[in-house]
């Protein structure tokens, strides 16, 4: 949830320096421009509010003291949050590789005649404000990430200081120059910046949180081919938020008339928190840059809608999204969209139309079969080569998140609390030419998802299909076998008796443990190990377990099926034609399928594909509810 920050118990300290006495240190006369406009945004009521007095710029600094004096004194007024901007040359110590930021005085290759980046930090430490936000708009910035985010700042800034949360960009990363652009009237970073706080974000909302004012930063500035921002959050610091210039408050819903009567209770029970009742929505048109989003059209939802049937229609109703080649498919969290992943790209459809909202080119490594919903909902990550970061309504690539050389990166799962991914796949080098890996040395990962650092791995095991446990203590690792992976360990523990190939692994909500591979699908007693019962006998690609805990649909070679998890019969066939790919909407009422025939689980098959994402609306007479 956004946080709006109270003007009055905040300040903002706008530091700037333009004009270097040494010849060896060009002058920025941008730097003076960004200093006046982010003074004037952040008073701007629209934006933030600021009063002018508290919100201090500090021009051309000659000493570390008009820096630092000014700091100290709103470190002790803030009590809300305290940002500190800083826009300058940035050097680096020979002895330590530290961060100093220039002053007035400064020389190149002297780095003791500028202002060390941990000073600064230091006198933050001592601050009353419960939040902070540090921008720096400097050559090397990135270097102040590592100190922010080591170990000893992390513990005082959290635990010492008591500071709710601390959010740091840097322009550039640490071995990397910030881009200042003669003749423009900003700098790069800064200018981005401006533009998105002056114009806001169409369709984000009323606020506009951190992490979102980053990612639309990060994303246009790499579009541009300029230097790319760098971030670190602490605590939930990223909530801290803007007002939206560009938000648009929807009109009031008219009250139902005779010729439309109120909706009739959910059959299926109350929605989950978030998904929206209301199919009448706006398409928002958004543009960016350098040709990774193509533009989709603008215009109302109510005229085409997917299922006009109702939910008293009592037969299964098939629609065909797209052709080509899907390799993955997932709904938002909200259900409002549907996202697939294929050769072609990455495309976010309307999921009451069925009309495309977005899509990237951008290339994507190997063959993109995997996608997963961050539980924030704000971003996705996809994978096939490497795993990247997607905006969760554009389908931009925000960042790279893990990149292992001569490996595939495939299988995801996010943690229920979105603090981690487990992640699987395959080395390259390992692969022979039927698709059979014959080497999988660290193809298990667990990354933390906002830094992309790797936590724990392992090469013990060949790892296809990865599933958390409801609790998030232990992660189903599929493969040649079943392992189950000990969270807090850090080790694989147990092994489930399999001794051959699996596609896909998931736990129901009362913890058991169902898996599906070349022999088809096993319900597993998860404390015990021992097999409940066997289902599908033939191969199967994938499972999608219903909001109900209770109908599970399968897919494989030989179509998609809908079971009962209590009767343990199936209930319906929804398609003969091959399957890789399921995914439920939030409702619980539609349920997506997708195929590509350069699917890695196509190559062993050899059977005939009808490449594409089919949606079936799904009658409740199919959808018992988890006590009946």
């Amino acid at each position: 949830m956004s946080v709006l920050p109270d003007p009055q118990a905040s300040r903002a300290l706008l530091i700037g320096t333009s004009r270097y006495n040494d010849p060896g240190l060009t002058s920025l006369p941008a730097v003076a421009e960004n200093l006046t406009a982010l003074a004037r945004t952040l008073r701007d009521p629209g934006v933030w509010g600021l009063p002018k007095t508290h919100c201090t710029t500090i021009s051309n600094p000659a000493t570390a003291a008009e820096v630092i004096d000014p700091i100290i004194e709103a470190a002790q007024q803030a009590t809300d949050t305290l940002l500190v901007y800083y826009a300058g040359h940035g050097l680096i110590a020979r002895r330590d590789a530290e961060l100093h930021l220039a002053l007035t005085g400064s020389r190149p290759n002297a780095a003791h005649t500028a202002l060390p980046y941990g000073a600064l930090r230091d006198e933050l430490l001592n601050t009353r404000a419960r939040r902070q936000v540090v921008i720096l708009d400097c050559c090397y910035s990135g270097r102040a990430l590592g100190r922010m985010a080591s170990a000893d700042a992390a513990t005082v800034l959290a635990d010492e200081a008591a500071i709710e949360g601390t959010y740091l960009i840097a322009a550039a990363a640490e071995t990397r120059t910030a881009l200042s652009v003669p003749g423009e009237p900003h700098t790069a970073f800064t200018s981005e910046l401006l533009t998105t706080l002056d114009r806001g974000i169409p369709g984000a909302g009323p606020h506009l949180d951190l992490d979102t004012l980053y990612r639309h930063v990060e994303t246009t500035l790499r579009a541009k081919q300029r230097p790319r921002p760098q971030r670190r959050i602490r605590n939930t610091a990223d909530r801290l938020a803007f007002h939206n210039r560009a938000h648009v408050p929807a009109p009031p819903a008219p009250a139902p008339t005779a010729a439309q009567p109120a909706a009739s209770p959910d059959p299926l029970g109350p929605h989950p928190a978030g998904v929206a009742r209301d199919t009448r929505r706006v398409s928002r048109r958004r543009a960016f840059i350098g040709g990774a989003v193509a533009l989709v059209t603008a215009g109302t939802a109510t005229s085409a809608a997917l299922w006009p049937w109702g939910d008293d229609d009592n037969a299964v109703r098939t629609r065909r999204l797209t052709d080509g080649e899907i390799g993955g498919v997932a709904y938002s969290l909200d259900g409002r969209t549907l996202v697939t992943i294929g050769l072609s790209g990455t495309q976010v459809w309307d999921a009451t139309t069925g009309k495309m909202l977005a899509e990237t080119t951008a290339a994507q490594s190997g063959s993109p079969s995997f996608l997963a919903f961050n539980p924030d909902g704000k971003t996705f990550v996809t994978s096939g080569g490497d795993v990247f970061v997607h905006e969760a309504t554009t389908a931009v690539p925000v960042s790279t998140l893990l990149a292992v050389p001569d490996h595939d990166i495939v299988p995801l799962a996010f943690s229920p609390d979105g603090t981690m991914l487990a992640c699987g796949g395959a080395d390259t080098r390992g692969v022979d030419d039927s698709g059979d890996a014959e080497d999988r040395k660290n193809s298990f990962r667990v990354v933390d998802p906002s830094t992309g650092s790797v936590r724990a791995s392992s090469s013990d095991h060949d790892v296809r299909a990865v599933a958390f446990s409801p609790d998030g203590k232990k992660i189903a690792c599929a493969g040649a076998g079943c392992w189950l992976w000990d969270v807090a360990g850090r080790r694989f523990g147990h092994e489930i008796g399999l001794n051959n190939g699996s596609y896909a692994v998931l736990f129901t909500p009362d913890g058991r443990l169902v898996t599906a591979g070349e022999y088809g699908v096993r319900l597993w007693d998860a404390a015990s190990l021992r097999i409940k019962a066997s289902l599908l006998a033939g191969p199967t690609y994938a499972m999608a377990l219903h909001r109900n805990g209770r109908t599970i649909a399968f897919a494989g070679p030989d179509g998609v099926q809908l079971w009962d998890l209590t009767t343990r019969r199936r209930t319906a066939t929804l398609t003969d034609n091959t399957t890789q790919t399921l995914a439920w909407s939030p409702d619980g009422r539609t349920l997506a399928g997708a195929t590509s025939q350069y699917s890695v689980k196509n190559r062993r098959w050899g059977t005939p594909y009808d490449s594409g994402c089919l949606l079936w609306r799904i009658p409740v007479r199919l959808l018992p509810t988890s006590s009946s």
